[in-house]
């Protein structure tokens, strides 16, 4: 019996969707470490990232590691072991449509995660939720 891939197991191995979550949760550190001061990082380099992911990654990672010096030791450990889960080596330089929207999923998915209260301080970084039906089946459809 042949068994479909489901779009969490597509999209657990789709580089572009990583690449999304992986810039969520760059724009969420920048947010955290600045506070709410100056432009939101999602809202300046999303297309950017979404385009031409080389050419911003780079910059946008060692603003990073100036970010994790601004927030708490714990919290800071665990968003380095997420960062480094979810960078890909090496990084596209480019992504096509299709690629582009895997990414916006994976970021819209690592949003929502990132947004979902967590009980205590001490808890790790949420796992992405599964997709809503619809997105399941664009996602497979696209990989």
């Amino acid at each position: 019996m042949l068994s479909h891939p489901t779009a969490n197991d597509v999209l657990l191995n789709d580089e572009p969707y990583q690449l999304g979550r992986l810039f969520a949760v760059l724009a969420s550190l920048h947010r955290q470490a600045m506070k709410g001061k100056g432009a939101d990082l999602g809202e300046r380099r999303y297309s950017e990232a979404a385009t031409t992911p080389a050419a911003v990654l780079g910059p946008l990672l060692v603003q990073a590691e100036l970010d994790l010096t601004k927030i708490g030791r714990r919290r800071a450990g665990q968003i380095a072991d997420l960062i480094a889960e979810l960078l890909p080596k090496p990084v596209p330089r480019q992504l096509s449509l299709s690629q582009q929207a895997c990414f916006a999923l994976g970021y819209c998915e690592q949003r929502r995660a990132l947004a979902l209260p967590r009980a205590a301080p001490s808890e790790p970084m949420p796992a992405v939720p599964p997709l809503p039906v619809a997105l399941q089946r664009m996602a497979v459809a696209v990989g």
